[in-house]
């Protein structure tokens, strides 16, 4: 992260300097959500309750960090964001509690499924397609939306408190997940992310007032249209899987 500073000068530089980082940071999030499926299995643990943990702390992140870009600079985001990632590198180093293990069938063979056969599988290909199509509207609408909102005089400070405001409502979200989605099918929960995501997007471009930009954030967790659905949906269809399927799947 703190090689960027010496590119950023030169566009196709930063563009694969941003390439890499991603490549190795992006990873995080499935390792997560591999762990979270073997405790779940393991222990019963509760995915939303733990997920709304980090919710929790996007919204310090976003609130306090936006609030010392405002007064540091934003020409020292990138000595920012290097401080939090060497934090984040130290806890991963951490060892859990609760160590994970791999489940042992009962005849005591472990049924190890290729990653090209798993793909096969047309439920597993029908999910990863659509959950990559929600999820890639969903990273379009991060860079865009900070673009647009810029463009109409909205402070760095104000959008981290959209991006705060939204995500605590994720936090109820994923409180009352368990009782929200455990009857509902992986089909239904697509389809509710996918027309929640077209609306967003239908009104966005029309919004220049901050309060009613309060009010879309907000409806962008509450019509699902972000992370907790493709989570949820990754959960379901995780959870009915053999362990060795779901770390490759997730």
């Amino acid at each position: 992260m703190a090689a960027m500073s010496l590119v950023a000068h030169n566009f196709w530089l930063l563009f694969i300097a941003i390439g890499l980082y991603a490549s190795v940071n992006s990873a995080g999030m499935p390792i997560g959500d591999s762990l979270a499926s073997t405790w779940q299995r393991q222990i019963g643990l509760d995915y939303g309750k733990v997920r709304l943990i980090g919710s929790s702390a996007f919204i310090l992140g976003v609130v306090v960090f936006g609030g010392m870009i405002g007064w540091v600079g934003e020409q020292n985001i990138v000595w920012i964001l290097t401080a939090l990632l060497s934090f984040y590198t130290i806890i991963q180093l951490l060892k859990p509690t609760i160590p994970p293990k791999d489940e042992i069938p009962e005849d005591g063979v472990q049924n190890d499924v290729g990653f090209i056969a798993l793909l096969k599988n047309p439920m597993t290909l029908r999910v990863m397609v659509a959950v990559g199509l929600i999820q890639g509207s969903h990273a379009a609408y991060y860079v865009y939306s900070t673009i647009y909102w810029t463009s109409i005089g909205i402070s760095v400070s104000q959008t981290s408190l959209l991006w705060g405001i939204g995500v605590l409502a994720e936090i109820v979200l994923f409180f009352f997940s368990r009782r929200l989605f455990q009857n509902i099918s992986i089909s239904v929960l697509l389809y509710i992310s996918a027309f929640a995501c077209v609306g967003r997007w239908a009104v966005i471009g029309y919004i220049e007032d901050f309060l009613v930009d309060i009010l879309i954030a907000t409806y962008a967790q509450f019509n699902l249209c972000r992370v907790p659905l493709c989570d949820c949906t990754l959960y379901h269809h995780a959870t009915a899987k053999p362990y060795c399927e779901v770390t490759r799947f997730v």
